[in-house]
């Protein structure tokens, strides 16, 4: 073997030596992923590879450097508070929103899930029940008669020199006059008016009767002369109906028995000569005569009698003061229960046909169109000059806090939350403005953003960075890590293993020097 070639030899199993080793240890930072086991039986760990035999040891070394120094929950909170995660923040809001509003949805039902569409239902009950607990509470409260009144005040204001024919257009006054009609109809063909005319009356009545009201203060002042005027003209025509009457033959015979008894009664009481001088003219025939002479001529003398003018004088004088007992006196005492209950009924009956009239109809579709052409001309504040705004806030108080209205609160408010979770919701865009979207982000942006701020430092607080930072490196597949390593250091990794053959080859130089010297 000549000297040239033991010296290339040494050279080149050197540097084939240094760098299968490099080669080699590069291959086993990595390898085996798990230890190997000898015959199948025993694990030998010290053959493991160097990263993965250490990777509880760095994960938990990097989960500590990361929590502790390079990602502390401070920088987490600083890092939601810069304007770069505020403008990425509105982008995702008007973005939910926007989805939210443009997307049909189906029912409440349709988009929980079955098992809390019930709890749902239940819910939307307690919140109706308390919704009407707060606004009864609120009805109830002076606050809303103050705030009524303001607000009285304020629209009364706002309107007052505004005409009413700026909104009392033709087609305005036919709907009115419509609508008008309609509900006329309908009440008046209904069986509720009689039971509202019917309790109207009888409360009336059942007031008079218990309070003690006499005739004057139920009846206005203006109707007792004509009282007393249609009794002093119905006493002459009385009077000439008499001989009429005694026409009847029973009524006549009945007339008779009565004038015979009482003077038979006078007779009863004088002394004996004149008893039997009565006895012979005032007989059963004179009797007669005596009927047949006043159903004659007795019913004309006595209608003269009744016309004369110092007779009517008189009468009338008598039925003025027997007028005035009368209406002084309870209508208890003078008139029955079952007087007043006729009465009621009889009255009930005619102003039920009144108001059913057709004419009555008439008249109000009139009087309807005769206020309209009216008020054209003038403006809201003088058509409520004579309805001051405190007494509309005290209508509006008093109608509110009524039964009624409470009862129908009630109910409309518990219909509306049995409705909601079948009801679909549809496309919410199409029933807000065009501009809601924009209008919802400025309104929710700051407030959601202030509040994100306040609770951040103690959401962020809660999160232990380490612990999570060490599993996900513990859980990391080992092939993903050397996957990693190999293409950020590609070059490093190939400089190593050029090394390791450039310097086994310098030794293999080296040794052939050192034993030409020595040689």
């Amino acid at each position: 073997m000549t000297p040239l070639l033991a010296v290339l030899l040494k050279v080149g199993f050197g540097a084939l030596a240094g760098g299968i080793t490099n080669t080699l240890a590069v291959w086993m930072l990595f390898h085996p992923y798990r230890p190997p086991k000898l015959f199948g039986r025993w694990t030998v760990r010290h053959l493991q590879g160097a990263i993965p035999k250490s990777q509880p040891r760095l994960a938990k070394a990097v989960g500590g450097m990361v929590g502790n120094r390079l990602l502390t929950p401070a920088d987490l909170a600083d890092t939601f508070g810069e304007p770069e995660f505020r403008r990425a923040f509105d982008t995702g809001l008007a973005q939910v929103i926007d989805d939210a509003l443009n997307t049909r949805h189906g029912s409440l039902r349709e988009l929980v899930p079955e098992s809390v569409s019930e709890d749902l239902a239940r819910l939307l009950e307690q919140v109706a029940a308390n919704v009407v607990s707060g606004l009864e509470e609120y009805i109830g409260s002076e606050s809303f008669t103050r705030d009524t009144l303001e607000r009285t005040r304020a629209a009364s204001a706002e309107i007052s020199s505004v005409r009413v024919g700026r909104f009392l257009t033709p087609g305005r006054t036919q709907s009115l006059q419509e609508t008008a009609g309609t509900i006329f109809k309908d009440v008046v063909a209904g069986k509720g008016i009689e039971s509202a005319v019917g309790h109207c009356l009888e409360s009336a009545s059942q007031g008079l009767v218990a309070k003690g009201t006499s005739f004057e203060e139920a009846l206005p002042a203006d109707l007792i002369h004509p009282v007393e005027e249609v009794i002093s003209a119905y006493l002459p025509l009385a009077a000439g109906r008499l001989g009429e009457l005694l026409d009847d033959r029973a009524v006549r015979k009945r007339v008779e028995s009565a004038i015979s008894e009482v003077i038979q009664r006078f007779v009863g009481e004088q002394a004996f000569p004149k008893r039997v001088m009565a006895k012979i003219f005032v007989n059963d025939t004179a009797v007669h005569q005596v009927v047949r002479a006043i159903r004659i001529e007795g019913a004309d003398r006595l209608t003269e009698l009744l016309r004369d003018s110092a007779v009517q004088q008189v009468i009338s004088r008598r039925i003025r003061d027997g007028i005035a007992d009368l209406a002084r006196r309870p209508i208890a005492e003078v008139v029955g229960p079952e007087a007043v209950a006729k009465t009621r009924d009889s009255l009930g009956v005619w102003l039920v046909d009144l108001i059913r009239n057709p004419a009555t109809r008439e008249f109000l579709d009139d009087s309807l169109l005769a206020g309209v052409d009216n008020l054209r001309g003038k403006t809201w504040g003088e058509v409520m000059e004579y309805v001051p705004p405190e007494k509309i806030a005290g209508f509006i108080v008093d109608t509110a806090r009524s039964d009624g209205v409470r009862t129908q609160l009630e109910r409309a408010v518990h219909q509306i939350a049995g409705g909601l979770v079948d009801r679909p919701v549809g496309l919410p865009a199409e029933w807000l403005p065009a501009d809601s979207a924009e209008r919802i982000e400025k309104a929710l942006g700051d407030p959601l953003w202030d509040w994100l701020q306040t609770q951040i430092p103690s959401a962020v607080r809660q999160i232990d960075i380490s612990r999570r930072v060490e599993a996900k490196v513990l859980n990391f597949p080992m092939s993903r890590v050397e996957q990693l390593i190999r293409q950020v250091s590609r070059r490093e990794i190939s400089l190593i293993i050029r090394l390791g053959f450039l310097l086994g080859g310098a030794i293999g130089g080296g040794l052939a020097l050192v034993e030409m010297v020595l040689g």
